[in-house]
């Protein structure tokens, strides 16, 4: 019998188990929603943000950038290739990389058991559609809309729609690919100059749980928007102190992140510690995410009456791997 999820999480356990916990009862009454990363859309066949630039880099002809890791400046890399392919060719370039018909299958199965559990939103920075072919397979699932940068309506927030936040390639639309931030220019467009994003985003962070899956945390000005949400949270709660106010209670970020990922960031400034993200651990096993495929079940079943949608067999030596974790 393979063990459950949460007889599987990782270190720390006692922090662990109040995470799930409390991130269940989040979703259970309709006050979370789920923040997809590109994590759940590799294995269909798009790019990860590394391969794109080096990919991209390759079709600009850029050798420093063909061979360079991403890093802080990596949206200043993306510029470089916008400037040298042109406008057109940029365009083209990123169009061809998340064409859908190029792809094998049209979506992460992963992706129908996160509907049929019931967060309030979708939202998202990938480029891809396996969200909306999701939602098409998913026939519990209410009527959706998809929004997309720069129409992000915060006053639908709580609908159960989807939000690409940093724009994405519409199969059915060519000129969509014009949607999508990934340049320097492009991001300062999104969170400064019209704010559209970051006004969404603080206004997200604010009012709803999040629950982080698949996300790679390279995004910086994602990060900084999680900084800046806390520090306005510390600000009301210092002057709601001072005048006897009481406010509503704060909102929580939850990240489901693999061990190596969680050991190797727990100590720095960015999302564990000083941002209050609270991390619900998993352990890869030989490379593969299968625990977080069997988290996700164990969120479904908690929070939801919809069956779980089946997964290929596990790996030999899977199910025995909670023994080693006693």
């Amino acid at each position: 019998m393979i063990l459950r999820a949460i007889e599987n999480l990782d270190l720390p356990s006692q922090a662990n188990q109040y995470n799930f916990d409390l991130l269940i009862d989040r979703i259970s009454n309709g006050q979370c929603a789920v923040f997809v990363g590109s994590g759940l859309s590799v294995d269909v066949g798009y790019p990860s943000l590394q391969k794109l630039l080096r990919e991209m880099a390759t079709e600009a002809g850029l050798d420093l950038l063909q061979e360079k890791n991403i890093s802080d400046d990596w949206m200043d890399d993306f510029q470089v290739i916008k400037e040298t392919l042109g406008i057109e060719r940029y365009r083209a370039c990123l169009g061809e990389h998340f064409d859908d018909s190029t792809k094998n299958q049209q979506f992460n199965s992963i992706l129908i058991n996160l509907f049929n559990i019931p967060f309030c939103a979708y939202i998202t920075t990938n480029y891809d559609p396996c969200l909306e072919f999701a939602s098409q397979q998913t026939p519990s699932s209410p009527i959706r809309t998809n929004f997309t940068y720069p129409n992000l309506p915060v006053i639908e927030l709580t609908h159960k729609h989807i939000f690409h936040i940093h724009g994405y390639v519409n199969p059915y639309n060519q000129d969509s690919v014009g949607s999508i931030v990934l340049s320097r220019d492009e991001y300062d467009d999104a969170y400064n100059n019209s704010r559209f994003v970051s006004d969404f985003l603080h206004v997200l962070f604010n009012e709803i749980d999040v629950v982080f899956i698949g996300f790679g945390w390279n995004d910086l000005v994602i990060l900084d928007t999680i900084s800046r949400a806390k520090e306005t949270r510390e600000v009301r709660e210092d002057f709601a102190t001072q005048r006897n106010f009481r406010l509503t209670r704060a909102r929580n970020i939850f990240a489901i992140i693999d061990l190596e990922t969680y050991e190797r960031d727990r100590d720095h400034s960015n999302y564990l510690g000083t941002n209050g993200v609270r991390p619900i651990v998993y352990e890869k096993i030989a490379g593969n995410h299968n625990k977080l495929i069997y988290l996700v079940h164990e969120i479904q079943e908690k929070t939801s009456d919809i069956p779980i949608t089946p997964m290929p067999s596990p790996p030999e030596g899977l199910i025995d791997i909670g023994e080693n974790n006693e």
